[in-house]
């Protein structure tokens, strides 16, 4: 009874480290398009922020471009600034820039734009002591409405797709796709 029972632990043994090492040599690749990224960024926008009960800063039009050789999204999009104080409100309009990075979260196996960074604000006629609370107010903004955009969630139900989501290997822009590469 102990050797059977020792013969089926080893064999358990074997069966496992084999599937291991199968599954360790098989990545499991995402491809996410530049058009899904809009689409993504589309559901967000446009975004409307208030700050101070002065400034009310607003986001639309939204448009993606894929940085090949950073890994990283660059959004452009309008921005609409509009201070009331003292006196009639008076707005301002331009452009924003921002890039992100992309972040995985496995416990629901989907990713999300994150790390937002101010690359460009363009509004144009900012009376100047307004100009730096109005480029915080920006990055902000940017970031509260950017990093929580799931570009993409994984689907699928088979085994090494399972294990495959278990860990985050490789992220790269190319070809106008964001190429993620998961595996053990």
């Amino acid at each position: 009874m102990k050797k059977r029972a020792l013969l089926f632990l080893v064999v358990l043994c074997l069966v496992l480290a084999g599937g291991w090492l199968w599954l360790r040599g098989k990545p499991f690749t995402v491809r996410i398009s530049q058009r899904q990224v809009d689409q993504a960024l589309a559901e967000r926008f446009p975004m409307q922020q208030t700050h101070l009960m002065i400034f009310d800063l607003s986001y639309e039009n939204p448009v993606a471009e894929l940085l090949e050789g950073e890994d990283r999204v660059r959004v452009g999009m309008d921005a609409r600034l509009t201070i009331g104080l003292g006196g009639e409100p008076r707005t301002f309009t331009g452009g924003a820039t921002v890039t992100t990075s992309v972040r995985y979260e496995p416990e629901t196996f989907s990713f999300f734009l994150s790390d937002v960074e101010m690359e460009r604000l363009e509004i144009e006629g900012i009376p100047s002591q307004y100009t730096d609370q109005a480029g915080r107010l920006a990055l902000l903004a940017a970031r509260e409405t950017i990093e929580e955009i799931r570009v993409y969630q994984i689907q699928g139900v088979d085994a090494k797709t399972r294990a495959a989501k278990m860990v985050l290997k490789n992220i790269q822009v190319k070809n106008q796709t964001i190429h993620i590469t998961l595996g053990l």
